[in-house]
């Protein structure tokens, strides 16, 4: 169970108590955020769409709170998959520093500014992996994390909920500010409004750079309880 999901004993997951130095800046290592991750993590699971919702549901959950200096990214791929999570969403973006939802939303966004409760929808290029990629990507003075997945190809007639994706996750701060970092430039590229400003502010890693323990167990036991379900 210790690589189920990216909770990797690799040296990118950070779960041997050995913390990143807080002053090494975010290093890309992909062009994108599940790349980022999975790379990190040394590892990557393959996942039901039904269960990558539901973990997505529970890192929402753990998030509601503490979101003061956050910055928020989810990736949906269309925007029949946001529109049941639209009200969660506008209630992670009350609380956050800036919040952006990646979709194909069928038709050009309206440029909005970042504001409270309103989460900045974001129509990446064709091609793109934002486009494409499932993501989570909270990243916070404190309780960091990040999940992204990639669908895998050729599954027509797949069940919608039944759909195979890679995933991978982590609670280390500094793979969460490159994901992170990464995404905020992808919404710049694409257009989006103070996108500039998010991007110049996660330049720059955490002062502290060590995972919450316990925010990464509550995750791994919720999984867990997906997974035996």
């Amino acid at each position: 169970m210790g690589r189920l999901l990216g909770l990797g004993t690799g040296p990118g997951g950070r779960h041997r108590g050995v913390p990143r130095v807080a002053g090494d800046p975010p290093r890309p290592v992909s062009s994108s955020a599940f790349g980022v991750v999975a790379a990190a993590s040394g590892t990557s699971l393959l996942t039901r769409k039904y269960v990558l919702v539901a973990f997505s549901h529970a890192i929402e959950e753990e998030c509601r709170t503490g979101l003061d200096g956050a910055h928020v990214f989810g990736g949906f791929q269309r925007a029949a998959f946001f529109e049941p999570a639209r009200a969660t969403w506008s209630e992670l973006a009350t609380g956050a520093r800036s919040t952006h939802v990646f979709a194909d939303f069928g038709h050009p966004v309206d440029p909005v500014a970042p504001s409270p409760g309103v989460p900045v929808l974001v129509a990446p290029a064709v091609g793109s992996p934002e486009r494409t990629e499932w993501v989570v990507v909270v990243d916070r003075p404190h309780g960091s994390v990040a999940l992204a997945a990639r669908e895998r190809p050729g599954q027509p007639g797949v069940r919608d909920h039944r759909r195979l994706f890679d995933s991978a996750w982590t609670t280390d701060p500094v793979v969460v500010r490159t994901a992170a970092l990464l995404l905020a430039r992808a919404a710049r590229a694409a257009g989006s409004p103070g996108a500039d400003q998010v991007a110049d502010e996660l330049r720059w890693p955490r002062l502290t750079a060590t995972p919450d323990v316990a925010l990464r167990e509550r995750l791994l036991d919720r999984l867990l309880d997906l997974i035996d379900s």
